[in-house]
């Protein structure tokens, strides 16, 4: 049997220790989502997936500086050296606005996923029989309620974008 520990936390009546919150996976968000949303998971994974590539393009490119000192090229070095430039400019203009959206895409789900969880809440908790609002503290309701719901949009912002 359980019951209020004075810190708030739940007890175990048999050995008077703490229980420990149960912890979801964040996995377990993305399994409820909506299908537009699922369609901008998609997208951020796949612009994720190319920011990541574009990294080592950026050394493949860079490598390709040394063929400019060689003495036997027909190619004078500052064409050589503009054509680096040019490459080294779209790779790195790609990076930034892949990496900025899939940061911005996944900001925008947990946004969406904590919003959804907080009407669902809402919603369960008019269904609430009287005893309920009796047992628990009323007042700080609405505030715990925005806080966890935070917690949750900035715990799967984080994790993920």
């Amino acid at each position: 049997m359980d019951y209020e520990h004075e810190g708030g936390s739940k007890v175990d009546k048999k050995d008077d220790k703490p229980k420990e919150s149960e912890s979801i996976s964040v996995n377990k968000f993305f399994t409820v989502l909506s299908p537009g949303n699922k369609v901008l998971v998609g997208v951020a994974y796949v612009s994720a997936f190319l920011a990541g590539l574009g990294y080592p393009s950026i050394a493949l490119v860079m490598g390709s500086i040394t063929k400019t000192f060689d003495p036997q090229s027909k190619d004078s070095i500052s064409d050589v050296m503009l054509e680096l430039l040019q490459n080294i400019m779209i790779i790195a203009f790609s990076l930034w606005v892949l990496g900025y959206l899939y940061y911005a895409l996944f900001q925008q789900i947990a946004e969406r996923i904590a919003y959804d969880l907080r009407g669902k809440y809402l919603r369960a908790l008019l269904y609430q029989e009287v005893a309920f609002f009796e047992k628990n503290n009323v007042e700080s309701m609405p505030s715990d309620i925005g806080q966890y719901f935070q917690t949750i949009s900035t715990g799967i912002g984080e994790s993920y974008g």
